[in-house]
Order: structure tokens, then sequence, then C-alpha cells
């Protein structure tokens, strides 16, 4: 009955959005799949992009300035970048009884947890940004102890098993070489 609800009453209203942030803002749409289909077909907004589909969702945290999300771990992802980010918790109080949290949820998260749509657009024409992104660096330090340099750890790792042998002597493997497809 949940996933009914959410189909005839999306928790979002897309048309205020576009009301109340104009074209200041183009808003990057990634719809749940229960309201994606409800919501989703009836976009026809300047200034709302329908992502629902596009397949990697760190291409679309990069090019965000600022997450507006319920639930979702992305805001442990987004917080590497330091940028805003709220929380719309429209149905809180089910959701905490239903599911729960493994956080404090309005304690922890940068932004803080808004249950109106109003309230939530208020606070991002309104935000001090660079004020925003300090909270997100306290949050960030706080919960993701690794970022911003896998490559160079997996490269020194790789490297330790190797224990310095010289490959390029091993099968013809040769560094730098491109292979034959």
């Amino acid at each position: 009955d949940n996933q009914l609800d959410y189909l005839a009453n999306p928790p979002i209203d897309l048309r205020l959005w576009q009301q109340e942030l104009g074209n200041e803002y183009a808003v990057l749409f990634r719809a749940h799949y229960y309201i994606s289909k409800v919501l989703v077909p009836h976009l026809d907004l300047d200034s709302v992009i329908d992502v629902t589909d596009y397949s990697s969702i760190n291409d679309l945290l990069i090019v965000s300035d600022v997450l507006v999300s319920d639930y979702s771990s992305l805001f442990f992802d987004f917080s590497i970048m330091e940028k805003p980010m709220f929380c719309f918790a429209y149905d809180l109080d089910e959701y905490k009884k239903r599911v729960g949290f493994y956080i404090d949820l309005e304690k922890e998260i940068p932004g803080g947890v808004i249950t109106e749509e109003r309230e939530l657009l208020r606070r991002i024409k309104n935000m001090d940004y660079e004020r925003e992104c300090e909270t997100v660096s306290s949050f960030r330090d706080k919960y993701v102890q690794e970022y911003g340099d896998a490559a160079r750890k997996i490269s020194e790792f790789m490297l330790s098993i190797v224990g310095g042998k010289d490959l390029s002597d091993e099968d013809g493997f040769e560094w730098g070489a491109t292979p034959d497809l």
C-alpha cells in the first residue's frame, strides 16, 4: 500500500521547484522507481532535467552543486566533495518507526533534516554556500575515512605484491605496451 500511496501522491511538486527556484537553478531529478512511473513522464519544466535513467550516479554527484536526498547513503559519497546537502525527509516519523536509522539524522546530516518542501526550497535559496560546505567537511571527516587517493593506494598495493620484481621479463610483459586486441 505504501507503494500505491507514492504513486498516487508523489512527495515532491516539481512545478513548485520551478516556480521557487526559477532558471537560477537546474534541478537534476533522479526519481525512485516507484515515483518515476507517475512523476517523470510529466516533466515539461525548463529547469528540471530527468536523469532517472542516467546510469552513473557518480557523474551526477560530480556535476551537482547541492544534494537533496531522503535517507540515502549518498550523503556519505557526496560529502567527499564538500558541497552542501539537505535531507528531505517528508515521511520522517513513519520512516523512523518502520525502518529506523543507523545515525541520528537530525543531529548529523549537514543542512539538516527538512520535512516540508517549501522550507527546503527556502533553505536552498537562502543558504550561505561556504558555511554549508564547512559543515559538510566536518561530517565527512567524522564518517568517511578513506577518499581521494584510491589510485595511488591501489598502485602501491599492487607494487607491494609484485615486490619490486622486474615484470618486463615475464611472459613478454612490457610496461606501457599496448596489448594486441
